[in-house]
C-alpha cells in the first residue's frame, strides 16, 4: 500500500502494482514508470506518496543529491502543488516542483504558480514501425549506417536474451564499461558506477519486469544491447540502450533490430526518454525523428 502524504514509503519491488494503478491512467512518462523508479533508486531514497489521488515522487538527484518532489495524476492538481510545495518549506527542500508531466499541470492557473516547460526532459515517443524498415529521405542516415555496419561485420547478428542468465549480465556490464569508457567526461568512474548499480538492480529482480533484451553479437561477443519493457496501451519504453561506437552503425541496427522484435510483440510506440540537454544525446534523439513528446514542466512560486 502507498501511504497518504505527508508519510512516504521507499520504493520496493512489491509497490509495482500499486504504483501502475496511477500509471496505467496515463501515457508513459519515464520518470514515473516503475521499472525505472526501481532500477534508479540506487541509494534506495526514492519515496512514494499519495495525495487527492495523485502519485506523489520523493526523488533524489543521483549527481547532487539533492531531493525534490513531484506528482503525476489529474486531481485538484493546483491544490495538490500547493501543498507540495508548502511540505517542501517545512522541509528546507527546493520548493521546485520538478519533472511534471503535462497531465499533472493543466489546471494550475499561472496567476497562483508558476509553470514553465522543461525541455531537457522531454520524453521521445517514436513510432516502432518507422524504426523498424527505416524508409524514405527522414532515416536515409539511419539505412546508411545500418549498410555500412552489416557489410562491414557480415557476421553479426541479433538476439533476444535472457536477463536472468548469468552469462548474459556478465555480457551487458562488459559493454557498459565499453561504452563509458569512450565516453568524454570529468566523471567517469561515479557515472559507470551508478549505471551498472541500476542495470544491477534489473538483475535482481528480472522475473518480475516484462522486459525485453536485444542483443547484437559479432563473433561470440555481445557488442551492444537494449533492455526494453513492453506496457500497457500497445506502448513501450526503452530502459537502457548501449553499444560500443568503434562499430560504425551499431546503434542503427540495433534499433532496428530491437523494433522489428518489439512490432511483433504488439509495440507501437516507444519511449526512448529524455536527452538530459545533453546536446550529442538531442541530435542523436532528433535523428531519429520522434512522433510528438511527452512533455515535463517545473512548477514554483510565482
Amino acid at each position: 500500500m502507498i501511504p497518504q502524504f505527508p508519510e512516504f514509503k521507499v520504493v520496493d519491488v512489491s509497490d509495482r502494482e500499486s504504483v501502475e494503478v496511477h500509471t496505467h491512467r496515463y501515457p508513459p512518462y519515464s520518470d514515473f514508470n516503475f521499472t525505472s523508479l526501481w532500477a534508479w533508486d540506487t541509494s534506495g531514497k526514492r519515496m512514494i506518496s499519495e495525495l487527492n489521488h495523485n502519485l506523489v515522487v520523493r526523488f533524489t538527484d543521483y549527481s547532487t543529491g539533492e531531493t525534490f518532489l513531484s506528482f503525476l495524476g489529474e486531481v485538484e492538481t493546483e491544490r495538490t502543488a500547493r501543498v507540495l510545495i508548502d511540505y517542501c518549506k517545512t522541509e528546507r527542500f527546493p520548493t521546485t516542483l520538478k519533472l511534471m508531466p503535462e497531465i499533472s499541470i493543466k489546471d494550475i492557473r499561472s496567476s497562483v504558480l508558476r509553470v514553465e516547460e522543461d525541455r531537457d526532459n522531454f520524453d521521445y515517443l517514436y513510432k516502432v514501425s518507422e524504426h523498424a524498415r527505416f524508409l524514405g529521405g527522414d532515416f536515409k542516415r539511419s539505412r546508411n549506417f545500418v549498410n555500412t555496419f552489416t557489410r562491414e561485420y557480415p557476421s553479426a547478428r541479433a538476439e533476444v536474451a535472457d536477463l536472468a542468465d548469468r552469462g548474459v549480465q556478465h555480457s551487458l556490464v562488459g559493454v557498459i564499461r565499453t561504452w563509458e569508457s569512450n565516453k568524454i567526461g570529468a566523471n567517469k568512474t561515479y557515472e559507470l558506477a551508478h549505471e551498472e548499480a541500476a542495470v544491477g538492480r534489473l538483475f535482481e529482480t528480472a522475473g518480475t519486469h516484462k522486459l525485453v533484451v536485444t542483443a547484437v553479437f559479432e563473433g561470440n561477443a555481445v557488442r551492444a544491447f537494449s533492455i526494453d519493457e513492453v506496457l500497457q496501451d500497445q506502448y513501450g519504453i526503452s530502459h537502457f540502450q548501449k553499444g560500443d561506437v568503434r562499430y560504425k552503425g551499431i546503434y542503427d541496427f540495433l534499433i532496428q533490430e530491437k523494433s522489428k522484435h518489439l512490432e511483433v510483440l504488439g509495440v507501437v510506440y516507444i519511449n526512448f526518454e529524455q536527452d538530459l540537454g545533453v546536446e550529442g544525446l538531442r541530435r542523436s534523439k532528433l535523428a531519429y525523428r520522434p512522433m510528438e513528446f511527452l512533455k515535463k514542466y517545473k512548477v514554483s512560486l510565482s
